[in-house]
Order: C-alpha cells, then sequence, then structure tokens
C-alpha cells in the first residue's frame, strides 16, 4: 500500500474532528504524547435545519455501490497485515453471503493509545453537564424503566420534548439517575478532518477493497464495566433501500480484561478483543438486502473496560455520507449537552454520543420512513 510519507510516521488527530461543539482545539501527537490547547471563540454554533443547498447538492448527487467485500494481505510499517476467514462453528448451510475476516495488527498500538486518549478527553470536557436522553420510542422508555424496577412510573408521548423522541432536561437528569448512567459512549470524527482520517480509509479500501466514498463517520466507543449492546444487525432486515450498511469494519483499541466478546449468535463465531485487531464483515449480499445471519453483539465488559473503532460502509452511497452536518434545531438545549439515544429495547442499548441527529425528529423520521 502506497501512503504518503507524513503518515508512516508521527500521526496527529485533531480533537476538534471529533466535537460536536468545537469548544477546544486539542492536537494530540501520537508518537510523543503531548497535548497542545488552544481557546477557539468559535464555539457555539447556530442549531439549523438542512438549507437549501443540502438539498440541491442531495438532488445532484451521483451514487457509488459497493457490492462486494474482497480481503487481501499487505505490508505496512513493519506490520504484516492479513486476513484469516473466520468460518461458521454452528451446523448452518453456507447458502448465504455473510463472512467474516480477523485482522491482527490492522492499527499499531501507537494508534490505539492516541485514539483512546483522544476519545477520554473528549468524553470527559463533554461530560460536564447531564445529557438529555432520547428514546426510539414510548415502549422503549417505559422497557428501560422496567428494567431498573421503575416500572410503576408513569410516562406518556407528553414527556418527549415537542417535535422530539427527547425528554425534557429535568426528566432527562431524573431517568439519568435511575439508569445509573449506565451505557456506552462515542465520540465521532469524519474523512478529512485528520490525516489519521485519511490513512485508516486508505489502510481499509487496501484490504479489503471498500471504498472511502462509500464510508460513513469513524466512530470511537468505550464500554465501562458490566456494559454491553444487544444482539442485532448493523442493516435494517425488509429493508427495500439500498442506502443501508453493506458492512462493518471494528478495530479493538485495547485488550480488555474479562468479557467484551463480538459475538455472531446465529454462526457461532466469537472473538476476544485484542489491542490493533479488526473484524470486517458483509452485513447486505451482493443484491443490496440485509443478511439476518448477521446479527452480533457486544457481550458485557465483565472486568476492565473496551474500546473500539468502526465505520461502517454502504451499499449505495448518498450526498450527505461521510459528512458533519449541522446539528438539529430540536430539542432545546445547552450547545456543550450531549445526547444519550436509546435504541429499541431488545435489540440495541443507550449509548452517549457528543453529536446530535435528525432521529430524534419525529418530522424527520416519519419523512425518512415515507421515502
Amino acid at each position: 500500500m502506497v501512503l504518503p510519507p507524513e503518515t508512516t510516521k508521527s500521526i496527529t488527530l485533531t480533537l476538534s474532528s471529533l466535537m460536536s461543539t468545537n469548544k477546544l482545539d486539542k492536537k494530540v501527537n501520537f508518537s510523543s504524547n503531548i497535548v497542545t490547547e488552544k481557546q477557539n471563540d468559535n464555539s457555539k454554533k447556530q442549531l439549523s435545519q438542512p438549507n437549501l443547498k443540502y438539498l440541491q447538492n442531495a438532488a445532484e448527487f451521483s451514487p457509488t455501490f459497493q457490492k462486494q467485500l474482497e480481503v487481501k494481505k499487505i505490508f505496512l510499517e513493519g506490520r504484516r497485515i492479513a486476513p484469516v476467514e473466520l468460518l461458521p462453528q454452528n451446523n448452518i448451510s453456507r447458502n448465504h453471503s455473510v463472512r467474516v475476516y480477523m485482522f491482527d495488527d490492522f492499527l499499531s498500538a501507537e494508534e490505539c493509545d492516541g485514539l483512546r486518549s483522544v476519545h477520554n478527553k473528549h468524553v470527559k470536557s463533554g461530560s460536564t453537564q447531564s445529557p438529555i436522553l432520547c428514546f426510539e420510542n414510548l415502549q422503549t422508555l417505559r422497557l428501560n424503566l422496567e428494567s431498573v424496577n421503575r416500572s410503576h412510573v408513569t410516562v406518556s408521548a407528553s414527556d418527549f420534548t415537542e417535535g422530539t423522541y427527547c425528554l425534557n432536561e429535568t426528566f432527562s437528569l431524573q431517568v439519568a439517575d435511575w439508569l445509573n448512567y449506565n451505557w456506552s459512549y462515542s465520540t465521532a470524527f469524519y474523512f478529512g478532518e485528520s490525516t489519521f482520517s485519511k490513512k485508516m480509509a486508505a489502510l481499509i479500501q487496501e484490504t479489503t477493497s471498500l471504498k472511502p466514498e462509500n464510508g460513513g463517520k469513524f466512530q470511537i466507543t468505550s464500554y465501562p464495566q458490566h456494559i454491553g449492546y444487544k444482539k442485532h444487525t448493523d442493516c435494517i432486515e425488509d429493508n427495500s433501500h439500498f442506502r443501508d450498511r453493506f458492512a462493518t469494519v471494528l478495530v479493538y483499541l485495547d485488550d480488555v480484561e474479562s468479557g467484551g466478546e463480538t459475538a455472531f449468535t446465529e454462526l457461532g463465531i466469537w472473538v476476544k478483543p485484542k489491542k490493533g485487531r479488526a473484524l470486517v464483515w458483509n452485513n447486505m449480499n451482493e443484491f443490496g438486502k440485509c443478511e439476518p445471519l448477521s446479527v452480533h453483539e457486544a457481550s458485557k465488559v465483565t472486568k476492565g473496560q473496551k474500546y473500539i473503532i468502526q465505520r461502517w460502509y454502504y451499499y449505495e452511497s448518498f450526498w450527505a455520507l461521510g459528512k458533519r452536518m449541522e446539528a438539529p434545531p430540536l430539542p432545546p438545549r445547552e450547545p456543550d449537552i450531549g445526547m444519550v439515544s436509546c435504541d429499541e429495547f431488545h435489540h440495541g442499548s443507550c449509548r452517549w454520543y457528543d453529536e446530535w441527529s435528525y432521529d430524534v425528529m419525529k418530522d424527520y423520521r416519519s419523512t425518512m420512513n415515507k421515502t
């Protein structure tokens, strides 16, 4: 793989590429672990809805399609990065397209340490205020309350801030306390925001044939002890749209003392976290259909903490894919307040995010469901 010389030496990742509000501009040099800060006067951005230019760009966009996952071995910076196919251990037919590959030493120890450091600092700076909690729907709210012995609490659609699936700040604080703040934490950066983002996208393309233009954001997630993520598929089953997650690239950023395995429950495949190890698999077949056998879960961490970085690659690209977009105007909030999103109860979990999604707005979700 050919990379610019500067990408093979000291890798600089700008913290602003992981921030939704850009309150601080921090640079972390992975080779020296020196952190410098400078105050950014433009820390607060106006919240606005997608504008006419966005709609025009989206209408004029010509998509690309990702229909295949093709892996190969490369040598990079003294590391041998070679794929190992993980074969199903359950007695099931191979009449499906799902393939799971493992690459050890996909990222260097230095890169993993740098990503964890930046993520931890950003989570700390973004957690000074209690977040606003948002739920997939009213039933998800009720089931989460039931899980912490609060089924006696009466909730209704009126508890959501008007036009959203989010609780107001006061009720969010109460529910967060009941849930004991038990959730994972995710921060995001985007292609082109740092040298590292370009390097990682090139590495993925060289080893898997996944096109950078079909990739979404880079998402770093940390799982505290006793936290996991329930069984789910990364694509939507019976979805008629091609704008869905064709493949997933997941890299462990540290070893985990106990627990935290990635388990493909229907295939009988499970993988223990190991620093620098990557998992790559397809969620959809070459015809753009979601494969139910790609279902997987993140086992709960029983001792220690787990860190991963992920990037999803879509079957059909679209204009907004992989771009940092303006935050939605609702719910009303201070710029520095994070969002906790609780997915459908039986197939997801609650997770803190450093950026806000339009998915919390009822009108937006309704429009997307109709298209």
